[in-house]
């Protein structure tokens, strides 16, 4: 297996547990609508249980965040295999990307919500976790390598 490949699974793993680990923490020690001031003024830890998906949308569509997480993961696993070599731009960006996914996925599944946790305090900005933050990076990564690697998605398709 690639180091790339290697890192892809590194990080999917190891994203999914610091997730599972915050969100358990979370669970043992906080009561629902808790807030804690962890930095004063820039953020707080309040727990709160998202119904919807990214900033509260589609609130009780439970199917669309399941159907999104697996066609990522599928899309994610096509390009794993497919693309050679695999850079580890793109290997890092789709670990985060699958791994916050699953995370939020596993929520779903278990408690039909996610479980929110990190709200910052010098903007209004909806609560969000451990997974959120992963998919967003994961996203700014695989995003930046389409449009600026050699060879890119933008030079493919403007090619005449």
């Amino acid at each position: 297996m690639s180091h790339s490949r290697s890192l892809f699974w590194t990080i999917l793993i190891s994203g999914i547990a610091l997730d599972r680990a915050v969100k358990w923490a979370e669970l043992a020690g906080m009561e629902l609508g808790q807030r804690i001031e962890l930095i004063p003024h820039v953020l707080n830890l309040t727990y709160v249980r998202n119904r919807g998906v990214g900033f509260g949308l589609f609130e009780g569509v439970i199917w669309l965040p399941i159907l999104v997480t697996i066609l990522v993961c599928i899309a994610s696993a096509i390009a794993l295999y497919r693309i050679r070599p695999l850079p580890l731009l793109l290997a890092s960006g789709l670990g985060l990307l699958c791994a916050g996914a699953i995370g939020n996925l596993i929520d779903r599944l278990f408690f039909g919500y996610v479980i929110d946790i990190f709200e910052l305090a010098f903007v209004r900005y909806p609560v969000f976790n451990v997974a959120d933050a992963m998919v967003n990076i994961g996203c700014v990564m695989v995003v930046y390598w389409l449009i600026f690697s050699s060879g890119s998605f933008l030079e493919r398709t403007t090619e005449t």
